[in-house]
């Protein structure tokens, strides 16, 4: 009996590492800890369920442990969840351990198994009290830790936020400032507060003068918590969109939101002025704006294509033209890179190191990344997976000359409403020539001319075939990780 409570105590551990995972994003977020066990139903009435069983079958109640392990278990075999063991999972291991050896030792010396559950469970709520208590002490002593070490350093920060393109221009202002000065920037896409936090104390170094970093939120007052750390040299909002609209109920709210990061810049504010939501933002603070049409812009960046269908910038700062070639495709990219040239010229980047800087930006791969193979002009937006996306990647066929191909499987991972359907139908039938569809996209209906596959590889296999020698564009549009092409 010993041995067999002794397995099942075991067995807690894989359940303990299942759970951590799915709430590792939303532990300590009171509200949605509770929204998302009740939605998901991964821990709460699973428990209760088992509760009620051990009640019903006492003398199997040992079993609550094991089944419990083989519902979580089924969710790691089926990779819903990927484990990751942080030094935050390790605490609240400890803490776990801690809960389940008391309630092996009641059901052990006592024999008392209906006590023993109930200590679990009450246990359990305390530890996620403990917990989310113990994790706001040591995110409260990073956060110090950070704001010393920027004070320490007089490094200045280059703030950026918006619904999209944070990352993007992140990179871009990087590549143009970075042969001028030593720069240090999160990685990948950071930008949460632990991620800027980590970045912080584990990256700035004595010598860097400038840290980019990006900031996302997702809710109403997130952006408090950045704004307390320390002041903005240069803050940048990338554009305003329906990202999180859930958690924000509202375009205002996200609009209020995000232009907070305007406040707390001490030196600059870079401003998209082609953003419907940010251009009529009023402030005292010295302003750069950015356009591709307005007159009143201290920078304005347009696009031309010249007979090897290349892409141009033609960029006016000063009452002079510059030009530089790009390989940067997309009204939304081209405005990400305007924004980080408004960046390097504050920071007193000459304008032929800017365009050396433009020249050597490439794009991240399978988005909106240009291809030439052969005849073929392939337009890889394959990566891409969200509606607006889609519509952008569909506008940069209109950037060129010849017979235009979109191969695409739809968006699969979120359902469209038929408004959002029939934008993508009409924009495919007004600009695209063929539509290689895959797996019946929600909008097949709608499209004119197409042809319907069952893979990407069917349909560029008909495509080489067909048009081997014919020069087309072809643009690859969403959720088709199965491309390899050289």
């Amino acid at each position: 009996m010993i041995v067999l409570y002794i397995v099942a105590f075991l067995l807690q551990h894989y359940y303990f590492y299942a759970v951590t995972n799915i709430l590792q994003n939303q532990y300590y977020d009171i509200k949605r800890f509770f929204y998302y066990r009740i939605k998901n139903k991964p821990l709460l009435i699973i428990r209760i369920l088992f509760i009620l069983a051990s009640f019903i079958l006492i003398k199997i109640n040992k079993y609550f442990y094991v089944l419990s392990f083989f519902y979580f278990f089924d969710l790691l075999k089926n990779k819903i969840i990927k484990f990751k063991f942080t030094k935050r999972v390790i605490r609240q291991f400890i803490v776990f351990e801690i809960i389940n050896a008391i309630a092996l030792f009641i059901l052990v010396l006592f024999n008392k198994p209906l006590l023993a559950i109930f200590c679990n469970i009450s246990l359990y709520w305390l530890s996620f009290a403990f917990s989310y208590f113990n994790e706001k002490i040591v995110q409260e002593y990073y956060k110090i830790k950070a704001i010393k070490k920027v004070k320490k350093y007089n490094v200045k920060i280059i703030a950026i936020t918006g619904s999209y393109g944070k990352t993007s221009i992140k990179n871009y202002i990087y590549e143009l400032i970075k042969e001028k000065y030593n720069v240090l920037m999160t990685p990948k896409s950071y930008n949460t507060l632990n991620g800027v936090l980590l970045t912080i104390n584990n990256d700035l170094k004595p010598y860097h003068e400038y840290f980019i970093l990006e900031i996302g939120v997702d809710k109403k007052n997130g952006m408090n918590k950045f704004l307390k750390l320390f002041p903005f040299y240069i803050s940048i909002v990338t554009a305003i969109g329906p990202q999180h609209l859930k958690t924000f109920k509202t375009i205002e709210n996200i609009k209020n939101e995000k232009l907070k990061i305007f406040s707390n810049a001490t030196h600059c504010i870079v401003m998209n002025l082609d953003d419907k939501y940010i251009k009529d933002y009023t402030t005292n603070k010295k302003c750069f704006k950015v356009s591709t049409s307005e007159s009143n812009a201290s920078l304005m960046v347009s696009s031309l294509k010249n007979e090897n269908n290349d892409t141009i910038l033609k960029i006016n700062y000063d009452q002079k033209n510059y030009y530089a070639k790009t390989s940067l495709l997309g009204k939304h990219n081209i405005m990400n890179l305007s924004l980080a040239i408004a960046v390097a010229i504050i920071l007193n980047v000459n304008m032929k190191e800017i365009i050396k800087g433009i020249t050597n930006i490439k794009n991240v791969n399978h988005r909106l990344n240009l291809i030439k193979k052969g005849n073929f002009i392939i337009i890889d937006d394959s990566y891409n997976s969200n509606y607006e996306g889609m519509l952008n990647a569909i506008d940069t066929l209109n950037d060129f000359n010849g017979f235009k191909v979109i191969i695409t499987p739809g968006i699969i991972e979120t359902k469209l409403s038929d408004i959002q359907n029939n934008k993508i139908a009409t924009k495919i039938n007004e600009i695209v020539d063929l539509a290689l569809l895959i797996n019946h996209p929600s909008f097949e209906n709608k499209i004119d001319k197409k042809l319907a596959f069952i893979s990407f590889k069917e349909a560029y296999s008909y495509l080489e075939s067909n048009y081997k020698n014919e020069k087309i564009i072809v643009l690859i549009a969403n959720d088709l990780p199965d491309i390899y092409l050289k």
